[in-house]
């Protein structure tokens, strides 16, 4: 008995070949999405924990002017901190002969306390003039151990030999203060020895950053608070959690992403998955209806005829789950490879693990097993002899479009599709959601690249409307401006004001950047999501949204503005504004404004410049020499780091959803086409018989099938543009803020895919058009 069916489920799964295939394809699709993110995001935070544990990274981080290292004692005192290490650190600019524009930088004193570097090539320094450079900064320049690097510390030139490459857990994500977006070859660090550093910066016996280790079941708050009492009286700046730490954050704020892509993607892909296998394998269990009822008759028992019908399933998702583990390893290894562009860590490489490919298994199986048995219980429960007579006929009734008077527009052939796609409601439904899903899936695929078009257009040609910033190492009178603008090839110069903050409402903070421009600056305008000018009133603070909504503030409330460079003063300042940007958390006022709250005239702590293009290296060398700028940053540079960083990611994601949505959609159509031909094979036999012809057949098959698909289509738009929603909601975080738009181009583009799967099927299933069994329906089935 066991063998008998075994050898039906091998003819079985012979004679559905094409089918199995499709299906099974849908099924890697759906596993390889898992495996794709989860591995991804599995392997990221175990390199990220191993690092940090093997660099013993510190729990609270704090800065200062300048304290005496009799100091650590009092913070090693401290109830809950198990380990203190103070460091010197230094602001510098790097002399790179090779590149035009200034380089910025920073030293730290060497230390083997907490956040211990680790040297990769080459030794630790040893000696005054001696350093190692972080490592990405050194392969950026061609640099190695044995080659000299240049710095101006405090307005003296020095040079240091470099003796070798290292990562530290602080510069994971090496980003230099003020800015948006990493850069590897425009910002370094260095650590050199601490006795030099002091020299060099006139803090002997002092420190002015202090980094923390707490012990089990320590107060992180109450650590913070007795830190900045103690650090006060030395201009503290105000002491962190590693949460804020600026390194682990933009790591913490990705691996979030990254899970919620690991939670949202394959759940969308799984579910899509599960949702078309029910459709198509009730439906196919559905066409074995007589086989069912003839094995009851032989005297098979229901639980066998299911066990036989979940083993079909198995195969099935086996099949996929194999070619779905596969490429989902060989798409997460290039996942991972992305984050290697941008995160520091010693080995970052991805991980498959085992249980990870026995639940993405598990939950297809699953989820198939819901559909099948559904149609094989319907099935079971009916007698042997009920079984075996073909299903009762639907009803045939006047279609909608009759009932309307519009019968004149329809043919014969015409009213016969009509009628076949509304008999049975259910199964049009079904079909036509399944469809919908597979365009939904292609439509957002294509919804990241239209996300990316827009960000880039929004953020780098219509807000950042410069070809260059030139920031200063400390703020400057506005005659800076006029210096800058008789550079020659300089177009225009605007200045700005940018102050270090830590705003504060109730018990949340959030640290950042307050800007001020000018009201008639040109060169950098706050717009919103629909490209309209925000105005910066002449007093008061406007907020992007989402940090309004970080901080639970709203227009007319008052936060606290707490400036964390100068005169360190704390003022409470009314919200007036809100500007519902999508890039970043930004804080604005007038100049004149944060002037008057700092206490200070007026001052520039950037300049905007307008450069002609001919001459953006020319105005490069002649900004290197001035020894008050601290870096230069250009358009183009930053247009670089965002494609690096965001854009080749989001191309990558969009090209894995195209791709499997494509096959997908493929995969149900197909689906559907064969199983409308399983289901009608005898009626469309019986048309051949009554004198149709075969191109009247095919017409009418067709017909059917493309009624399906035109209805699905925009189904599917509307589908797409939910899951959009869900994905735009599910992935906000404080660098982007995606609009919910998905462009004509693409929704034509995921249309023209799934009707050209359509054809593709048509052509494959016409073949059987020809060989239906005429013979067969003149025969009387009892």
């Amino acid at each position: 008995m066991v063998k008998a069916l075994d050898r039906k489920l091998l003819r079985d799964l012979t004679r559905l070949l094409g089918q199995v295939v499709t299906i099974a394809v849908v099924v890697a699709c759906g596993v390889a999405t898992f495996i794709t993110f989860v591995g991804a995001y599995r392997s990221l935070e175990a390199t990220r924990d191993e690092f940090y544990a093997a660099t013993r990274f510190a729990d609270v981080f704090a800065a200062c002017v300048r304290a005496p290292r009799e100091l650590e004692q009092d913070l090693a005192e401290i109830p809950g901190v198990a380990q203190v290490d103070t460091r010197l650190t230094a602001e510098v600019t790097f002399d790179m002969p090779l590149l035009n524009e200034p380089i910025s930088g920073r030293l730290v004193s060497w230390s083997t306390g907490l956040d211990v570097p680790i040297v990769r090539q080459g030794r630790s320094p040893e000696r005054g003039d001696e350093a190692v450079l972080a490592e990405a900064f050194a392969k950026a320049h061609h640099l190695a151990p044995g080659d000299t690097i240049a710095a101006l510390v405090e307005g003296r030139r020095q040079t240091f030999h470099i003796t070798g490459l290292a990562l530290s857990p602080e510069y994971v994500f090496a980003i230099a203060p003020g800015s948006m977006l990493f850069d590897d070859a425009r910002y370094g660090v260095l650590w050199v020895d601490r006795d030099t550093l002091a020299a060099a910066v006139g803090k002997e016996g002092a420190f002015d950053d202090v980094a923390l280790r707490l012990g089990p079941g320590a107060s992180e708050a109450a650590v913070i608070a007795q830190v900045d009492a103690l650090l006060a009286p030395y201009g503290g700046l105000g002491a962190i959690p590693r949460a804020d730490q600026s390194s682990h954050h933009y790591v913490q704020q990705e691996l979030g992403e990254l899970e919620t892509w690991a939670t949202l993607l394959p759940t969308i892909f799984v579910g899509v998955a599960a949702f078309l296998l029910n459709v198509v394998l009730s439906r196919l269990v559905g066409t074995q209806r007589e086989q069912i009822a003839a094995l009851k008759a032989f005297g098979y028992g229901d639980l066998r005829i299911a066990a036989h019908f979940l083993e079909m399933i198995a195969v099935i998702v086996v099949l996929g789950a194999v070619v779905g583990t596969f490429l989902g390893w060989y798409l997460g290894s290039g996942l991972t490879h992305q984050y290697t562009q941008y995160f520091r860590f010693p080995a970052l490489s991805y991980r498959l693990e085992a249980r990870v490919v026995v639940l993405a298994t598990a939950l297809t199986f699953a989820a198939a097993a819901v559909g099948g048995l559904g149609a094989v219980r319907a099935a079971v429960r009916l007698s042997p002899a009920e079984g075996m007579r073909p299903p009762v006929p639907a009803k045939y009734r006047r279609s909608l479009l009759e009932r309307l008077g519009l019968s004149p527009l329809l043919s014969n052939i015409g009213r016969i599709i009509v009628r076949n796609v509304g008999r049975r409601p259910l199964r049009t439904f079904a079909s036509v959601v399944g469809i919908g899903f597979s365009t939904a899936i292609i439509t957002d695929g294509l919804f990241f690249g239209d996300v990316l078009d827009v960000l880039v257009d929004h953020q780098f040609e219509r807000v950042m409307r410069e070809d260059m910033v030139v920031t200063f190492r400390r703020p400057v009178d506005t005659s800076a401006l006029r210096e800058l603008a008789q550079v020659p090839g300089v177009l225009r110069v605007e200045g700005s004001r940018i102050v270090p903050i830590a705003l504060r409402a109730g018990h949340r903070e959030k640290r950042l950047a307050l800007f001020a421009f000018d009201p008639g600056t040109e060169l950098r305008q706050v717009l919103d999501k629909e490209g309209q000018v925000v105005p910066i009133p002449p007093e008061g603070l406007v907020l992007s949204t989402p940090l309004a909504g970080i901080l639970g503030v709203s227009v007319g409330d008052s936060v606290e503005v707490r400036v964390l460079d100068g005169a360190r003063v704390s003022r409470t300042v009314a919200l007036v504004g809100l500007a519902d940007e999508m890039f970043g958390l930004n804080a604005y006022m007038q100049p004149a404004a944060l002037h008057r709250l700092l206490g200070e005239q007026e001052t520039l702590s950037a300049a905007l410049l307008a450069v002609d293009a001919r001459a953006i290296r020319q105005v490069e060398a002649a900004l290197k020499s001035k020894p008050a700028i601290a870096g230069v940053t250009t358009r183009g540079s930053i247009l670089e780091s965002f494609d690096s960083m965001t854009g080749s990611w989001m191309l990558l994601v969009s090209t894995i959803l195209s791709l499997f949505a494509a096959s997908i959609a493929f995969g149900v159509v197909y689906n559907t086409a064969r199983i409308n031909l399983a289901e009608r094979e005898r009626e469309l036999a019986s048309l051949r018989v009554l004198g149709f012809t075969i191109g009247e057949i095919t017409t009418i098959f067709t017909g059917e099938l493309a009624a399906l698909v035109v209805l699905g289509i925009p189904v599917g738009f509307a589908i797409g543009r939910g899951i959009a929603w869900v994905i735009v909601v599910s992935t906000r975080s404080e660098g982007y803020h995606f609009p919910i738009l998905i462009s004509a181009q693409s929704l034509a583009t995921a249309a023209l895919v799934v009707l050209a799967a359509a054809a593709l099927s048509t052509l494959i299933v016409r073949r059987a058009l020809d060989r239906l069994d005429l013979v067969g329906v003149l025969k009387t089935r009892d």
